[in-house]
């Protein structure tokens, strides 16, 4: 705080330190980049599959909902205590020992990625629906006409 470091704290940032931006950033992004776009399609492709009880599960769910982020802190707080949390108590279960969720680098790590994967699926959700939904109708009853089931058809347009 003596002297004006003016853009030194990006140049170490972006340095191969560990605590920097070159260790965690890249494993952040790309994991929770891949969590969500999947999630996001595998519920927006039920969606579209199983539409009534899919999109009634999902309403009482009230993950399409969206909770007020100080709710979902709060649980996710709790999911991640480390005196009594709901994960521990579900993996005790299992024979594995409490884990320091936000304690350790690797598993603060993790339980950051979950949170966002958490926070960050519907909307992938949304935009994979909203292209799925454009998809006309008739495509679907071609296919169904022509008797390929919709692994057959996903097969079949990657060599057409």
């Amino acid at each position: 705080m003596q002297r004006f470091v003016g853009l030194g704290n990006f140049q170490s940032c972006s340095s191969a330190r560990r605590s920097g931006w070159s260790s965690s950033s890249p494993v952040f992004s790309r994991s929770r980049l891949w969590f969500q776009a999947l999630i996001g399609f595998i519920v927006a492709h039920s969606f579209t599959t199983f539409r009534q009880k899919v999109a009634q599960v999902a309403r009482d769910a009230g993950w399409c909902r969206g909770y007020s982020a100080a709710m979902s802190t709060l649980a996710w707080l709790w999911l991640f205590d480390p005196s009594y949390s709901a994960f521990n108590y579900t993996l005790s279960f299992f024979g594995v020992g409490p884990i320091a969720w936000t304690g350790d680098a690797d598993w603060a790590r993790f339980s950051v990625i979950l949170v966002n994967v958490w926070f960050g699926a519907p909307f992938f959700m949304i935009m994979y629906l909203a292209s799925l939904k454009s998809v006309p109708r008739q495509l679907y009853e071609a296919r169904g006409i022509d008797g390929a089931n919709w692994w057959a058809a996903h097969c079949m347009s990657r060599y057409r």
